[in-house]
């Protein structure tokens, strides 16, 4: 369970998670498919999200959202920023480590990443995301 790294001025250590070889996949959280509006509960994530959409605009036609793990590449755009960032960038200053990292829950709604635990992201029109933990 540990791996070592030697360089010519130091030794590191790593503590590797304890599974068998190959079953990484296995152990990922599924993704959650739910329609706009609706709710998910997500025993995986210990989430349970709401997505409403305002009372004043006609419901979106077989719009869907997909409650998932982060994956690396994923761009986020912040509230109040002028560009969308990487997610490992945004966990980094989260200061988010280790397998709470790996199953960092994203919601996205046609390739965009529109809700992030813990992260205030730009808000989506018409769609309002109330979140609360099992």
């Amino acid at each position: 369970g540990i791996r070592a790294e030697r360089t010519a001025r130091e030794m590191r250590l790593a503590v590797l998670p304890v599974a068998p070889a190959g079953s990484i996949a296995a152990e990922l959280p599924p993704a959650y498919k739910v329609a706009i509006p609706g709710e998910v509960v997500a025993p995986a994530f210990g989430l349970r999200l709401r997505i409403e959409v305002a009372e004043a605009d006609k419901p979106p036609e077989a719009q869907f959202v997909t409650l998932r793990n982060w994956r690396p590449g994923d761009r986020v755009r912040l509230r109040y920023s002028s560009a969308p960032h990487k997610v490992k960038e945004v966990l980094e200053r989260l200061k988010v480590t280790g397998s709470s990292r790996t199953f960092w829950p994203v919601l996205e709604l046609d390739g965009h990443i529109i809700w992030m635990q813990g992260v205030e992201v730009e808000p989506v029109p018409r769609i309002h995301i109330i979140s609360s933990s099992l």
